[in-house]
């Protein structure tokens, strides 16, 4: 099975430009960020498979894991680290962005970024035209920097150590936490308007 992807062309008529295949697997885990493709195949396929939807929200997940969620039923926000916030403080800072799949814009993401780690990061999608499902994705980043690589391990176990808030938070970041189980959903007949299912 797979779902097309459709834009108007200059005429005002409907164009396929790609199509979509349906996963039947969904992969949990993931050591580098997905393609706006992979992300857009997963989050057409939760309408064949309810069952990879978590029925809360996961509390502090390892780097690499995926979860998907209905916003609707799970505050997926909750999941127990801290996150930069904006200037007010209030709120966390999220950076929004509408990714295009085969040139169509099609999904919508939201990037957090850990306020204790400057390399760990929470990835949020969805479809544009069916928000109510949100794939996440958590993933701590190496980075290339020099300077962050000159510091010998003796400085940096001497800076951790020296800052207890900051081991406690490295610690519970570094250590996984348990996997919610997933939880059936009714199907719904809800179609995007931008995509068409083919046999």
């Amino acid at each position: 099975m797979s779902v097309r992807v459709f834009a108007k062309n200059s005429d005002g008529e409907q164009e396929a430009k790609g199509v979509l295949e349906i996963v039947h697997q969904f992969p949990g885990r993931l050591d580098r960020w997905n393609t706006n493709e992979e992300a857009a195949k997963l989050l057409v396929s939760t309408e064949y498979h309810a069952e990879w939807l978590s029925k809360e929200a996961a509390e502090r997940p390892a780097s690499g894991q995926m979860f998907l969620f209905d916003k609707t039923e799970v505050k997926f926000k909750k999941d127990g680290y801290s996150w930069k916030r904006r200037k007010d403080g209030r709120t966390p800072r999220e950076d929004h962005m509408r990714l295009k799949v085969f040139g169509v814009e099609l999904l919508y993401g939201c990037y957090a970024h850990s306020a204790d780690s400057s390399t760990f990061h929470r990835r949020s999608y969805w479809l544009l035209q069916k928000p109510d499902i949100v794939l996440v994705h958590y993933l701590d980043v190496p980075t290339d920097d020099k300077a962050l690589s000159s510091i010998s391990d003796a400085d940096l176990l001497q800076l951790v150590m020296s800052k207890p808030c900051l081991m406690n938070t490295l610690r519970h970041q570094l250590v996984p936490a348990q996997q919610p189980e997933a939880v059936q959903q009714p199907q719904t007949n809800q179609q995007p308007q931008a995509v068409q299912k083919t046999q």
